[in-house]
């Protein structure tokens, strides 16, 4: 499993979650990667992450309010909308026209990290710049299905 952070401006890192995704293991990451580049982004941020049960724990929630990330409400069961599932389906994509396929756990792991520093900024960029019509979209259409 990884986790990985994305902005208008630029990829961020991308991190092999180790273990067991935990409350505990997932404030860590937030504060190795998110905060660093909270801190290097231009202008206001808003943190927007899915509706997984430890990222609505109390312990993350605190973390979040203590660190001054804002977030939003995000509606359940819509990975559509978000554009770093998108991202994750282009690199399956590419992963899976690899040549020869990575079998192994530590080939998979560099596969991914090589797939990631190797994304197009264009796709990125169009994510980012139609990530707010496609909310409205949604709420126009009262949470059913939209056109992209």
């Amino acid at each position: 499993m990884f986790w990985g952070v994305m902005s208008i401006q630029a990829y961020g890192p991308l991190v092999e979650v180790q273990g067991k995704n935990t409350a505990e293991s997932y404030i860590k990451t937030l504060k190795n990667y998110l905060l660093p580049e909270i801190e290097i982004a231009e202008g206001p941020v808003l943190f927007q992450q899915d509706n997984a049960r430890i990222h609505k724990t109390p312990a993350v929630m605190s973390f979040l309010e203590k660190s001054k990330i804002q977030t939003f409400e995000w509606p359940p069961q819509s990975p559509d909308l978000s554009p770093i599932e998108n991202i994750w389906n282009a690199m399956k994509m590419k992963l899976k026209r690899m040549k020869p396929r990575p079998r192994s756990h530590a080939n998979m792991r560099n596969a991914m990290l090589k797939i990631w520093s190797e994304l197009d900024d264009q796709l990125r960029l169009g994510l980012m710049q139609t990530f707010r019509s496609r909310l409205n979209k949604c709420v126009h259409a009262k949470g059913d299905l939209i056109k992209i």
